[in-house]
């Protein structure tokens, strides 16, 4: 499926996500945001607020090795992560939106030394707080969704994998890795 681009975003600012754990800055240079954040940041972004417009890019940057956690919306099925631009890391970026949907449009890339997780399962924190890794759970509104467009901009990013549930599958995880 294509999916059209957005035209409506807007880049982050502070006031566009709540600090959970750790810290984060937002600095913006004409189309690039600049999220800067201690290791093991929890990132709750409001409903709506997680959109990078083709043309934008969400630079993570993080101590070596480190990783960050972006909650999306509010555990709801019209909670939405909207990618269509460009994701840059030095370190692991993991994308929640329980319940909701993440949307990768056609020409967005990831560029994510760590790797991108990308999921509508749910996570208490702790293991991430802990170890830097995540023990998925299933959103409490159920079933979600990722669409990804076509050509798929994942597959040049080989360590990028959607991790989400499906009714058709039982509501048991489907792993997919590109």
């Amino acid at each position: 499926a294509i999916l059209p681009s957005p035209v409506w975003a807007a880049l982050p600012t502070s006031a566009s996500f709540a600090v959970q754990n750790g810290s984060a800055s937002v600095s913006t240079l004409g189309s690039v945001a600049t999220i800067s954040t201690s290791d093991r940041a929890v990132l709750q972004w409001g409903a709506g607020n997680f959109v990078i417009a083709a043309g934008e890019a969400y630079n993570f940057q993080m101590p070596a090795g480190g990783a960050v956690l972006n909650r999306v919306g509010t555990s709801a099925a019209s909670d939405t992560a909207t990618i269509a631009g460009q994701i840059d890391s030095n370190g692991r970026v993991f994308i929640l939106a329980p319940g909701g949907s993440i949307n990768v449009h056609q020409g967005a890339t990831v560029t994510a030394t760590g790797g991108l997780v990308l999921s509508t399962l749910n996570e208490d924190n702790g293991s991430f707080l802990t170890s830097g890794n995540l023990v998925l759970i299933p959103g409490a509104a159920g079933n979600g969704s990722i669409n990804i467009g076509t050509p798929n901009p994942l597959v040049p990013a080989a360590t990028a994998a959607p991790i989400f549930t499906s009714t058709a599958n039982q509501g048991r995880p489907i792993w997919l890795t590109a």
